[in-house]
């Protein structure tokens, strides 16, 4: 960085604020808004913030010019501040990503609830974010060149592999990719399910442009039906573009044809990719006939299948969130650095589609909690990385959901959920002469042998969590898979009476995962001795032939009740 470049940015900035200032001055005022705030007592306040930048701009200019010793000090201690540590440029530079949009959704929610004219300055606070990414991008070149691409990444780590692993890779790239072949046919046409009625219009609105600008952003931005996160819906659409491109504005009329994209993208492909995910946290891809047996084992979990049949939820996205969790966890190996928070903005994503990401409080704090026990934090140092956890999830959410910072869209957010809950908590107003909508595990292992495992498959899966939280080599992922399926399994069996089978796929997908793992209990070292078998090779191997009996079984049943699954 050279003086020359502070001096640019500087005028930069005044030039900017120099026009949002004209902006602002001659902006017009809708009079149907300001009811509740003075909008001229606003305005007032906003000229004089803006004057004052300006004056500060402008006084940093001249003392650049005039004062060439104090200009260098303050390009050096820019310059040092930037590049030590070397990874700070990149953390600022996507601190000011996150910045700019978060600017521009605070642009669009002056149409919505923040004061008129509120507008150039938030504008000139989004083009300063914009600014600064560019120049650092232009001064600091020859550091991003020295740092690997993604694409670069990628392929050392692919080479980082051994050959099994790759081939492993690839197996199980063609055989999710015949499975998401497999349900096209059965995803196009056939019944829509009443879920999938109701919140079709709200996707097909954020495609098609209102009467005038504030109906289209609204289309865009306030969701009428509650069911799910707002982040849900962009995501949505974005499928649907090519079609939108193709029909024009008639898309909408291409009922069949859209909920095929959506259903195969949404909820096929998110699933496919958690399950391949899974088995590479699981297995690492070291073997190959365990990892395309642990493959077919969770595409025949009948609730796995189900889900795939004619069925546009965000339970897949919901599933994938929750395994990238665990593998950013995993990966982070109690550093508490970038992949920790990394999980903190994957957890607030999940909350924001669906609330689940929230049942993380115990998983995340067991993971501070054994930070402090391996002397990796201080208990300063465990609330300080515990703050900032939740400061980026709420980020996050804020970030993903702008929608919630207007009031009256808030309110009917929480009016929707507190009508909502009842139901889940009790069940729907209706006879329930089966005593469906009951509590407690004995109302939901009825549920579970339908949808997911037979008896003694779950406790089998609950043991091997247990036992692979306290013995052998995936330790740390048994233990926030056990965190993460007591919270919810607790959540679900005593407190949910609606037992619709997609809510039971975040607690059962992880605990299969845990049962695979469990011959990981043997093999490593520091047993006491009344455990010192598992020390030996072949119990490692004993175990394996167990697990393979157990599963075997399970996959009988599992096939057994695929057809009762996609008719209970």
């Amino acid at each position: 960085m050279k003086v020359k470049h502070l001096k640019a940015f500087i005028i930069t900035m005044l030039a900017t604020g120099c026009g949002l200032f004209v902006f602002l001055m001659l902006m017009p005022i809708d009079p149907t808004r300001g009811k509740l705030v003075n909008y001229a007592v606003i305005h007032g306040i906003m000229t004089g913030l803006q004057l004052l930048l300006l004056l500060f701009f402008g006084s940093v200019l001249y003392r650049l010019y005039r004062k060439p010793a104090w200009a260098e000090k303050i390009r050096n201690t820019t310059h040092n501040w930037m590049t030590q540590p070397a990874k700070r440029l990149f953390y600022v530079q996507f601190f000011l990503i996150s910045a700019m949009i978060f600017s521009i959704e605070g642009f669009l929610l002056t149409f919505f609830v923040l004061p008129e004219p509120a507008r150039p300055l938030i504008l000139w606070m989004g083009s300063a974010f914009f600014v600064v990414w560019l120049f650092l991008r232009v001064v600091y070149a020859n550091s991003y060149k020295q740092r690997l691409t993604i694409l670069k990444r990628i392929k050392r780590r692919w080479h980082s592999w051994s050959q099994v692993q790759r081939r492993t890779f690839l197996v199980l790239v063609v055989l999710g990719t015949i499975a998401f072949l497999i349900y096209f046919p059965i995803n196009y046409g056939g019944r829509i399910h009443p879920d999938e009625d109701v919140i079709y219009p709200d996707v097909i609105n954020m495609l098609i442009p209102g009467e005038t600008f504030y109906d289209t952003l609204r289309d865009t931005f306030i969701i009428d039906s509650w069911w799910y996160g707002y982040p849900y819906f962009p995501l949505c659409a974005l499928t649907l573009v090519i079609p939108r491109l193709l029909f024009g504005t008639a898309f909408a009329e291409k009922v069949p044809l859209n909920l095929l994209i959506m259903r195969q993208f949404i909820s096929v492909l998110p699933m496919i990719l958690s399950l391949i995910w899974l088995i590479y946290l699981v297995n690492a891809f070291k073997s190959m006939w365990k990892s395309v047996g642990m493959f077919v084992v969770l595409m025949l979990i009948p609730g796995v299948v189900r889900y795939n049949t004619r069925f546009w939820h965000p339970d897949g996205i919901i599933v994938l969130l929750i395994v990238l969790t665990f593998w950013l966890l995993k990966r982070d190996k109690l550093r508490f650095g970038v992949n920790f928070y990394l999980a903190a903005a994957a957890v607030g994503l999940n909350a924001a589609i669906k609330v689940w990401g929230l049942f993380f409080f115990l998983a995340i704090g067991g993971y501070l909690l054994a930070g402090m026990i391996e002397k990796k934090l201080t208990i300063w140092g465990a609330l300080r990385a515990g703050g900032l956890f939740i400061l980026v999830m709420a980020a996050t959410i804020v970030i993903t959901m702008p929608s919630i910072l207007i009031p009256w869209n808030l309110k009917t957010y929480i009016a929707e959920m507190n009508e909502y809950y009842p139901v889940m908590r009790y069940g729907y107003d209706e006879p329930d002469p089966q005593g469906v909508y009951r509590t407690g595990l004995a109302a939901w292992m009825v549920f579970f042998r339908i949808h997911y495992m037979q008896d003694f498959f779950f406790y089998f899966s609950v043991f091997a969590t247990l036992a692979g939280s306290l013995l052998g080599t995936s330790k740390t992922l048994n233990r926030i898979i056990l965190a993460w399926c007591g919270v919810i399994g607790v959540y679900l069996v005593n407190w949910i009476a609606v037992k619709s089978f997609q809510y039971m796929l975040p607690l059962m997908i992880p605990l299969y995962a845990s049962a695979f793992m469990f011959p990981h209990i043997a093999g490593g070292s520091g047993y006491p001795k009344a455990l010192g078998f598992l020390a030996n090779t072949k119990t490692k191997t004993y175990l394996q032939m167990i697990v393979i009996v157990l599963v075997l079984i399970q996959v009988y049943f599992n096939i057994k009740m695929i057809p009762i699954s996609l008719r209970y």
